[in-house]
């Protein structure tokens, strides 16, 4: 048998023994049913879920409110010595965006220069939630830090601030806040660790 033959029936032999591999398995797999979760029972009809152009604004009353809340946040446990950001935000470096957020972080200005880009807003399945302005910081800076460098783990800054500002920060912040869309923005990972569409990221992986 010559070389060129060879290699054509072993191509084709791998071929058919793949496509009954996939047939087989494709015939043990059985579809997973993921169920629809509406958040907030009883809203079902009285909202909307059309896709709609949105414009972020910072009103009097809700920069007054933050601004409340910021200054009447609990006060901070001290980070243990030498942890940098290994256990989480560093409330050292927490406690610094917080006071910049109340005192020196211009609404006005910030929210003009947010809304040279264009929002589109949505209702997810009837979710809503006034999250803490402290703990929206604390969730989402250590993602700017560790996410960007891993390396910044060690460090008692966090190192975000070597390739952001705190107003480039904080507008990520005020998005969420005046728009209350932490909620949706998190479903995510309650979304790939429930029992159901866990098993079915198992069924998808076990066919690719």
């Amino acid at each position: 048998m010559d070389y060129p033959l060879a290699i054509t029936i072993s191509v084709g032999c791998c071929s058919v023994v793949y496509v009954l591999i996939r047939y087989y398995s494709s015939k043990r797999a059985k579809l997973i049913e993921v169920s629809e979760t509406w958040w907030t029972p009883g809203t079902e009809n009285s909202v909307s879920n059309d896709i709609r152009p949105y414009e972020i604004v910072f009103s009097e009353e809700l920069v007054k409110d933050l601004k409340h809340r910021l200054k009447h946040t609990r006060s901070l446990t001290p980070p243990l010595k030498d942890v940098a950001w290994n256990y989480g935000t560093n409330t050292d470096a927490l406690r610094k965006l917080l006071d910049y957020w109340a005192d020196d972080y211009n609404f006005q200005e910030r929210q003009k220069f947010i809304n040279q880009y264009s929002h589109f807003k949505t209702n997810i399945q009837g979710v809503g939630l006034n999250d803490s302005p402290a703990g929206l910081a604390a969730y989402l800076i250590e993602k700017f830090s560790t996410g960007t460098n891993y390396s910044y783990k060690s460090r008692e800054d966090g190192g975000f601030l070597e390739k952001y500002t705190y107003d480039e920060l904080i507008d990520n912040l005020m998005i969420y806040w005046a728009s209350n869309s932490i909620t949706t923005a998190m479903r995510i990972y309650a979304e790939m660790f429930i029992k159901e569409n866990f098993l079915l990221g198992k069924l998808i992986n076990s066919c690719v």
